[in-house]
């Protein structure tokens, strides 16, 4: 059975202000909490600085498991108590371990660099739960990266985290990017830029949208600001039947996505798997 280190009320401090976006920008730090969330984190290559956990983690082989690796890892880690894990968690209902990572980002330059480009850009998405949504799609559709506009929710939102069930580990992403002179740059150099539209001319079943491609998608209430909009090359129309006007952004942002991965020269295969299919609600 694994045995913690005792948590001091200083570091314990610092692990609640990270419940905050202030806390989370002074640290460069954000919280990850639960056994599946940690252990993709780890094979990811993240390298939690400090980790917490409760007795009722011990009560299972895979529990246990994970404590070693988190100490292989070089983690700091601590046993606590329940009442002290509710006050550090940013769940209502803490799953037994909790792990500080650093937040989520890379320079812009290493996202913008690859010639086959597939991005997916964020213009003011506040939801947490559709963000972290948007960027596991991206990750599954095998999108190269993902820029994140100022005014969007910051990627190390726990809430974010979450829904991004792991792909914040995975997939490259720069945030607070001024956009409208970065996809300008894009498009200057024969990437196209491509938004979802009602009104759009070119239906998006019909429209060449491989890469080098970025698929950009506003925020939930005003759609793409008037300065990314202006930098659009392809207003795509998603087709919808009569009397629906607008699609949730995380679902727009999954038919564009897919859109195109079908159509790359060689789009990711549709195989039979041996692990189960978990379809996890959006978190509000």
């Amino acid at each position: 059975m694994y045995r913690g280190e005792e948590l001091s009320k200083g570091r314990l401090r610092a692990i609640r202000a990270l419940r905050t976006k202030r806390g989370r920008e002074r640290q460069g730090r954000t919280i990850i909490e639960g056994v599946r969330l940690v252990e993709a984190a780890l094979e990811a290559g993240a390298r939690p600085e400090v980790a917490l956990y409760t007795p009722r983690i011990l009560r299972s082989e895979r529990g246990n498991h994970l404590l070693e690796a988190l100490q292989r890892s070089g983690s700091r880690i601590h046993a606590v108590s329940e009442e002290v894990m509710a006050g550090a968690s940013a769940t209502e209902t803490p799953q037994g371990i909790l792990a500080v990572i650093p937040s989520p980002g890379v320079p812009l330059e290493q996202v913008v660099s690859p010639e086959r480009l597939f991005l997916l850009a964020v213009d003011g998405v506040q939801d947490p739960g559709n963000l972290g949504t948007m960027l596991r799609t991206a990750a599954a559709a095998g999108a190269t990266g993902a820029l994140l506009g100022r005014g969007t929710v910051d990627a190390g939102n726990p809430k974010t985290v979450r829904a991004a069930m792991g792909a914040t580990f995975l997939l490259p992403l720069a945030a607070e990017v001024d956009l409208p002179p970065v996809l300008l740059s894009l498009a200057r150099r024969g990437v196209a830029v491509i938004a979802g539209d009602p009104a759009g001319e070119t239906p998006l079943f019909g429209a060449p949208v491989a890469p080098p491609v970025v698929v950009v998608v506003g925020g939930e209430a005003n759609g793409l600001s008037p300065a990314v909009e202006a930098v659009v090359t392809q207003r795509l129309r998603i087709p919808m039947a009569s009397g629906v006007e607008s699609l949730n952004a995380a679902v727009a942002a999954a038919l564009l996505l897919y859109e195109v991965n079908r159509r790359q020269t060689q789009p990711l295969p549709c195989q039979a798997s041996e692990r189960r299919v978990i379809i996890t609600p959006t978190i509000e």
